[in-house]
């Protein structure tokens, strides 16, 4: 297995023409955290994770606890193929009672590079796998 951790699937016959892209890392969250919009309108706090130096635009992103506590602490873009009404695409951050969240493009973005989404825990240590 390769040791790069931004390479395209198409080196391994796995994505076609052009390929797919996919990068990972591993982030520690620390004691800051941003306020995230629920997609019913409510906020709540949750730590950023913070990527950038992709070289595309993620289109799934998968965001795990190195070390699990509990279940539920998976953060997952998008969380559906909708909308929400005001156009912004959703995703799912485990263990949060506000969990179905939006990107607003200011608290929470994924954009050409990298994104920031919220994930349920402090000071704690995640993985994270984008594709493009």
């Amino acid at each position: 297995m390769p040791t790069l951790d931004n390479y395209a699937l198409s080196n391994y016959e796995l994505g076609g023409p052009g390929g797919v892209k996919y990068a990972t890392g591993l982030v520690t969250t620390g004691t800051s955290t941003i306020t995230i919009i629920a997609v019913d309108g409510g906020t709540y706090s949750a730590a950023p994770i913070t990527v950038s130096g992709l070289g595309f635009k993620p289109t799934r992103i998968v965001i795990e606890l190195v070390v699990v506590r509990s279940s539920g602490n998976v953060t997952t873009f998008p969380s559906s193929s909708e909308l929400t009404a005001d156009g912004k695409q959703t995703y799912f951050i485990g263990g949060l009672n506000y969990a179905n969240s939006k990107v607003d493009g200011a608290q929470s973005y994924v954009v050409d590079g990298g994104f920031r989404l919220g994930v349920y825990l402090t000071n704690s240590e995640f993985r994270w796998h984008a594709y493009g």
